[in-house]
Formats: structure tokens, sequence, C-alpha cells
């Protein structure tokens, strides 16, 4: 009978240290699979923010030109339609995977909107201005600070996803 325990006992031991190690191994798989995942979706916010800043950048500093006299408005209404053809779905997608995966981003999309609004409207004022024949000058200045935010906006998101996709 005490044979029978111990090898009953025995048996129930190396079951049991394969259950953990099965549950211990799936664990260990999910959490990297997960890692990986999220290590991907970062990548892919990275990209599209870093494109889709860099054409924002773009697109208004060709009306900065513009504004400064170094080009006319036909060339910087044409330059900015070739730039913003690259940007098309960017923005969506930088918002897409900030609010799916990255949650703690979307008030810096939030700020990046706010920038973008300010931005449109030194342009629709430069634009105003230009056809009462006005000074459109005046409006460098203030969209040279807005590019300025902007560049500072980028090298914030970019940073907070670094630091993001390093905690995980």
């Amino acid at each position: 009978m005490a044979d029978r325990v111990q090898l009953f006992l025995g048996l129930l031991t190396i079951i049991g240290s394969g259950v953990v190690s099965a549950v211990v191994t799936y664990r260990l798989n999910a959490s990297h699979s997960e890692r990986e995942f999220k290590r991907g979706k970062a990548e892919e916010l990275y990209m599209a923010a870093d494109n889709f800043y860099k054409f924002l950048f773009a697109s208004y500093a060709v009306w900065l030109q513009a504004m400064l006299g170094n080009c006319d408005y036909s060339t910087a209404f044409s330059e900015e339609g070739k730039i913003l053809s690259k940007m098309e779905g960017l923005g969506q997608r930088l918002e897409m995977l900030a609010s799916l995966y990255f949650q703690s981003l979307v008030p810096e999309i939030k700020q990046l909107d706010a920038l973008k609004s300010s931005l449109s409207q030194v342009r629709r004022d430069f634009e105003r201005a230009r056809e009462a024949k006005q000074n459109t000058q005046a409006y460098a200045p203030q969209l040279k600070k807005l590019l300025s935010d902007l560049e500072a906006s980028r090298s914030r998101f970019k940073q907070r996803l670094i630091e993001l996709n390093q905690k995980t």
C-alpha cells in the first residue's frame, strides 16, 4: 500500500509540475506576443506621427515663403497640394493608433489639432489680407512661432511614445 501511495504521489508531482510548466510557458509566450504586438503598433504610430508632422510643417513652410514674398500665391498653393497628397490618411491613422493602443497620447493629439487650427487661422488671415491688398508679411512672425511650436510638439510626441514603448 505504501508503494502505491508513493507511486501515486510521484505521478501527481510529475503531472502537477507539467501543468505548472505549461501555465508558466503559456503566460510567458502570451506576454512576449503582447509586447511584440505593442512594439509593432508603436513603430507604426511613430512613423505615422513623424510623417504627419513633417508634411504638416512643410505645407505651412510653403505659406511662410509666400508671406515673406519669396514665392507667389499660386506657387505656394501648388506646392501645398503636392505635400497634402502625401499626407492623405496619415492624420486618421495617427489618431486611430493613439486612440486604440496608446490612450495616454490622446491629449497630445488634441494639442496637435489645436495647433493645426491655429495654423489654418493664420493662413486664412493671410489670404484675406492678400485679397484686400494689405501687407501679408505681418503674418510671417505668427506662422514662424506656430511652426516652432509644431516642431516642439513633434519632439514631445516622439519622446512620450519612446517612453511608453520602453515601459512595455
